[in-house]
Formats: C-alpha cells, sequence, structure tokens
C-alpha cells in the first residue's frame, strides 16, 4: 500500500473516532436522536412490571416492542402517558414524569382478570364468617327451632355440616374464629351459657369450667391463637381451648388482650377508659380514652395497639412503647383493615389510609355513595373495596392519577375478602336475581 493510502485511511480513521468518541458519550449519557423532533434530547429510563407477565406496553399511545417486564430507556425527559393492556384483563394507564439520566419505577401494577363472577353457594344467609384466612365460610341457617351451623370451603365447594341446635335467642347469635381459623365460636351476647366452641382440628369440643359461670362476655385473645378471655360479674378468666384449661386471672371491669409479657388492659375507671400494661409485678399506663366499651383487635405488629368502640364506632391506634404521645388515631371508622404497617379506614364516604411506620395519613378517595366494606388486596400496594352495587380496586400510587378498576356489577354487595393468594375474590351479594356467595378469579 502507498504511502498516500495509509495517510488518506489514517486520517479516515481519525475522523471516525472524532465523531464516534462523542456520540459514544453522550449515548452514556442518556442522549438520543428523536426522529420526531429532528433534533438530540436527553433521555431517561422506565423500569415497568406488571402482574401478570407479557403485557403490552404503550407510551404516549404508541405500541412498544417491549413486553412486561420492560426496561426501557430511550423516553425523552417529560412527562408521559403510559399504558398496559392484556387481553382478556382490565387495563392501567397512568401519567409519569421521566427524568434525564435517572430510572423511573412502576413495579406493582395490577391487571385484573375480566371474568364474569361465579356463585359458590346459592341461599340466603342471615349471618355468616369467613375465616382469617379466606379459605372457609361459617354461616347459620334457620329452619323452625332449630339452627344450623356449616362450614363451605372456597377450595374444593364443599358444605360441612358442623352443629345443629336450639337457641333461646336465636335472633342474636353471633360467630367468631379464633385467631388462627381453627376454632369457631357461636354465641349471644343474650345468654352466654347457650355458647359453643367447635373446635375444627379436635375430635371433642371443650366446655367451660363452671367456676367462671354466669359467663357475662367472652372474647378471643388476639394474640394467641386458642385462648378465649371469659368474664364474669367479678373476675377474668383465660380459657385455653386446646387444653380445656381455665386459668384465674385478676378483677377487671373492661377488656383485656396478651402480651409479651403480661396483659393490655382497657377498663372503665371512673369516667374514662385507662389503657395499661400489667406484669406480674407493675401496671403502666399507657393512654386515657374517652368512656367507652373498647375491644382490641389483631394487628401484625407488637408496636401499636389497635381498640374499636363500639358504641360510637371509633377506631383508636395506640403506641404500645409508652410514649408521651400514646394516641397516634383516634377517628370515626366502622370499616378498617390492617396490612403489614398500613391501616386503611373509612367512616362510609372517606377512604384514608394511615402509615404507622411514617405516622402519616393520606385520603384516597372520597364517594357520594357509602362504602359497605374494604380489604387490603395481599402483598401489593392495592385496595378493594365495595359499595351496594360495585366492587372496585384503587391503586395506592398517588403520582398522576390513582388507577380505580371496577371489579364486579351487582346488588346489595356486603361483604368482600380474598384468599390468602390474592387469586380469588369473594363475596356476598346479588347479581341479576340470584341471592348467594359468590366468587370471582382476579389472576391465573
Amino acid at each position: 500500500m502507498s504511502k498516500r493510502f495509509r495517510r488518506l485511511f489514517y486520517y479516515l480513521f481519525l475522523f471516525a473516532f472524532l465523531i464516534s468518541a462523542p456520540l459514544v458519550v453522550l449515548y452514556t449519557a442518556g442522549y438520543r436522536y428523536q426522529p420526531g423532533l429532528g433534533k438530540i434530547v436527553r433521555t431517561g429510563v422506565l423500569s415497568l412490571t406488571s402482574t401478570p407477565k407479557g403485557a403490552d406496553v404503550y407510551i404516549d399511545r404508541q405500541l412498544q416492542s417491549e413486553k412486561t417486564p420492560a426496561i426501557i430507556d430511550t423516553i425523552p425527559a417529560g412527562e408521559h402517558l403510559f399504558r398496559i393492556e392484556k387481553k382478556g384483563y382490565s387495563s392501567w394507564e397512568k401519567t409519569l414524569m421521566i427524568e434525564s439520566n435517572l430510572t423511573t419505577f412502576a413495579s406493582s401494577v395490577l391487571l385484573f382478570l375480566d371474568q364474569a363472577p361465579r356463585l359458590s353457594l346459592s341461599q340466603t344467609i342471615p349471618l355468616f364468617s369467613p375465616s382469617p384466612d379466606g379459605s372457609r365460610i361459617a354461616f347459620l341457617t334457620t329452619t323452625d327451632s332449630w339452627v344450623e351451623l356449616w362450614l363451605f370451603s372456597n377450595k374444593d365447594q364443599t358444605t360441612t355440616l358442623l352443629t345443629r341446635r336450639s337457641f333461646s335467642y336465636s335472633d342474636s347469635l353471633e360467630l367468631s374464629w379464633s385467631p388462627d381459623g381453627m376454632v369457631l365460636l357461636l354465641f349471644s351476647p343474650e345468654n352466654y351459657s347457650e355458647s359453643v366452641l367447635i373446635p375444627l382440628s379436635l375430635e371433642e369440643a371443650p366446655s367451660f369450667s363452671e367456676l367462671v359461670q354466669p359467663i357475662q362476655d367472652m372474647w378471643w385473645d388476639v394474640q394467641r391463637s386458642h385462648h378465649l378471655f371469659l368474664q364474669n360479674e367479678k373476675t377474668l378468666f383465660e380459657f385455653d381451648v386446646s387444653k380445656g384449661e381455665t386459668t384465674e386471672l385478676f378483677a377487671l371491669n373492661g377488656t383485656a388482650m396478651s402480651a409479651t409479657n403480661g396483659y393490655y388492659l382497657a377498663e372503665t375507671i371512673s369516667d374514662r377508659t385507662v389503657v395499661s400494661h400489667r406484669t406480674s409485678s407493675e401496671t403502666t399506663i399507657l393512654a386515657y380514652l374517652p368512656l367507652g366499651t373498647y375491644e382490641f383487635q389483631t394487628l401484625p405488629t407488637n408496636t401499636f395497639l389497635l381498640l374499636y368502640e363500639t358504641t360510637h364506632q371509633r377506631l383508636v391506634l395506640l403506641d404500645a412503647s409508652g410514649s408521651d404521645q400514646p394516641i397516634l388515631l383516634n377517628t370515626q371508622a366502622p370499616l378498617w383493615h390492617w396490612e403489614n404497617a398500613l391501616l386503611v379506614y373509612s367512616n362510609g364516604f372517606d377512604l384514608h389510609v394511615y402509615d404507622a411506620e411514617k405516622h402519616l395519613d393520606t385520603t384516597l378517595t372520597r364517594t357520594s355513595e357509602e362504602i359497605t366494606d374494604l380489604a387490603w388486596y395481599p402483598n401489593q400496594p392495592y385496595l378493594l373495596y365495595s359499595q351496594n352495587e360495585i366492587i372496585y380496586a384503587l391503586e395506592l400510587d398517588h403520582r398522576g392519577t390513582r388507577n380505580i378498576t371496577p371489579l364486579v356489577q351487582g346488588n346489595s354487595i356486603q361483604k368482600i375478602w380474598t384468599d390468602e393468594t390474592g387469586y380469588f375474590l369473594y363475596f356476598y351479594g346479588k347479581i341479576e336475581d340470584k341471592t348467594g356467595l359468590y366468587s370471582k378469579r382476579l389472576q391465573r
């Protein structure tokens, strides 16, 4: 090769390097050429994950080649409309801000199956109660003077008769599950002596000790499975259902639940309710509350105490550590549900979520029609709530506009819940002319 050609190749390679090196630097820094704009702009990244996977992605109404889960790194900085679609499912749409050289995440997008609900139990049920894990439903039927307690399994769609009895106050019967869902309590506040315990894992149901009679109140210990508090006129007792043993505790005018060390109490003293922590050696006052009838509620953590005042339908969240400001939340809320550190609650028209770790209360939505029930979707930042004729799924992501997805159209919807996986939604209501227990598949 002649010297002239070698020099020509040298300058060509030098020219290519001088052109390509800045382009590589600009590309690495997030700059892209946008044909529609006719210029180079700086871009950001979107990380997108959905349940189910394999959904189509639209950016500003343009279909992309990627499917979820996707990382798209060619999006110009600024606001963009994103949409996710999959055949047979609901869609998701949100306006998000993309910032240059940064990653924006939309990592918990739920698409719900577009399937009609299935009628699982076709009958009018005067009283029913789902198990804590949502897998079974205990319900009552009345025939002449007899009351029958049945158990329906969502998994295999079978119904089992648990007991058939006659009660003096059949119109005031109540159903209550133990915290682990292994024992059923059927009782009437008008006559606790007729209460029936039905352990689903024991061959024989234990009976209450005679030393407790006459029983004036009873409730499950929300911290310990198979333990039931019994109260007569003077004394509080603890009944171990699995062993059939009764332990006398102490005098109490109020309610209680067990703690890691001792008991938490909410008792009437003079003209107020005093919440305290009682151990074998001392009693520490945690908070003073307005006089009322309080019940301790189940929580996934020992850091807080949740009480419900039944007369005025007030929900009280307390710091259990004995801080100077123990009352974190005190509001009227006949509906609530707790998941991890998030407490969702409603007065029937406003829907709030309280973050107990951040001590932050957020209004999710307000409705003109009364909310009849609510429940968390398992392990996802989504909330389910019902009104008389419809069930919605509401996402917690506040960016842009929260997606509110209609799931069910019906009538007289009274109760909603899911199984532990979130694959199935259950509710009691009426669709067309059929009343009963329905199930709707949400995921495959």
